[in-house]
């Protein structure tokens, strides 16, 4: 896990994935959490096979452990399409522990 300022921080608003993608595992929106500093304050992240995705205790999860309405932490892998929101793939997610 990468130990930056994470690049999108929020609350997972949407989700959708696709078991069958070749890339693409995951399509996540991410609204920002108010009063808590990030480089984008709304982003669709891609997730893929190569994500690590972890909870706040450093437990393994999975992409179909993701819900609507958990707290996340993302950071961006390579180039990043600046529109609002933000695009990319990410390389990391933390997951809040509930």
């Amino acid at each position: 896990m990468p130990d930056t300022m994470p690049d999108v921080y929020g609350y997972i608003n949407a989700i959708s994935t696709d078991r069958d993608a070749d890339a693409v595992r995951a399509m996540v929106m991410v609204k920002a959490v108010e009063g808590v500093e990030a480089k984008y304050r709304e982003a669709n992240i891609s997730i893929d096979d190569k994500t690590l995705i972890e909870d706040s205790k450093g437990e393994k999860l999975t992409v179909e452990q993701l819900q609507e309405g958990q707290e996340i932490q993302a950071w961006f892998e390579g180039d990043v399409v600046e529109t609002l929101p933000a695009r990319g793939y990410v390389k990391a997610v933390r997951i809040k522990a509930q």
